[in-house]
């Protein structure tokens, strides 16, 4: 990859313009990063290592030392596509397959090849996990078992019926009230499970499914039923009880 970049830099800011890519980054603090009129996506950075990713309007909320703002002049790029793309890229435990649109996806990358050149970081060095920790693997005969939910008002049956496929049977009711951050924003997963069922809007009346819905694993069923905040593995559960987490358990 070559980037050609137009670099500014002033008492308070590095501003980075990439004519090319219609992208411009400008690395600063979530002080001044707040102050700006114009929308953006957010990554805040402390001692250099990602803390978080946010939109400029929910910057006045939150505080960080660093904070790398990116904007674009392009029509075609939605500002929570690009949101979304990176925090997929950097937690790839959000969406194992990336959900985002591909033209976000290539502008994160970008965004992410400038930001480690300027020596900021999203992987933590972290120690290896230790041998036996649990590893979830789909199979055949997972395919013909009925998963039930009941969970925050959230019910549904699941068939994890393929590797990256599981089918929730028209009729589930989904959580209807979203929940919100301490200061009253609407928090990531939320919004990411309001991208999902407006994915899937056709298949949904009011508050309940009219007809299946198909998602790529249990973390985005959490999330299309019942905006996730906890672990869908476990509360997915066959008729005696038995978690999926524990019929698809290798290890």
């Amino acid at each position: 990859m070559k980037l050609d970049l137009n670099v500014t830099l002033s008492d308070t800011e590095t501003k980075i313009v990439l004519p090319a890519e219609q992208l411009q980054l400008t690395l600063t603090d979530s002080a001044t990063a707040s102050q700006t009129k114009e929308a953006a996506v957010c990554l805040l950075f402390d001692q250099h290592q990602l803390t978080g990713i946010t939109t400029t309007p929910l910057l006045k909320r939150i505080s960080a030392p660093e904070a790398a703002m990116v904007q674009s002049t392009s029509a075609q790029l939605d500002q929570q596509d690009l949101a979304l793309a990176l925090t997929e890229l950097t937690n790839p435990s959000v969406a194992k397959q990336p959900t985002s649109d591909k033209a976000a996806q290539a502008s994160a990358k970008t965004v992410l090849v400038v930001l480690s050149r300027f020596g900021y970081r999203w992987q933590t060095n972290k120690p290896r996990k230790k041998a036996g920790k649990p590893q979830h693997k789909w199979s055949k005969e997972l395919a013909t078992v009925p998963f039930y939910l009941d969970y925050g008002g959230a019910t549904a049956t699941v068939f994890w019926q393929k590797r990256n496929q599981m089918l929730i049977q028209a009729g589930a009711q989904l959580q209807s009230e979203v929940p919100l951050n301490k200061d009253g924003s609407v928090g990531f997963s939320a919004r990411f499970a309001q991208k999902l069922r407006s994915e899937h809007q056709a298949a949904i009346a009011g508050t309940q499914t009219k007809t299946d819905v198909i998602l790529k694993s249990p973390n985005e069923v959490g999330l299309f039923l019942y905006f996730g905040g906890t672990n869908c593995w476990l509360q997915l559960k066959d008729e005696t009880g038995r978690t999926l987490a524990d019929w698809s358990q290798t290890n």
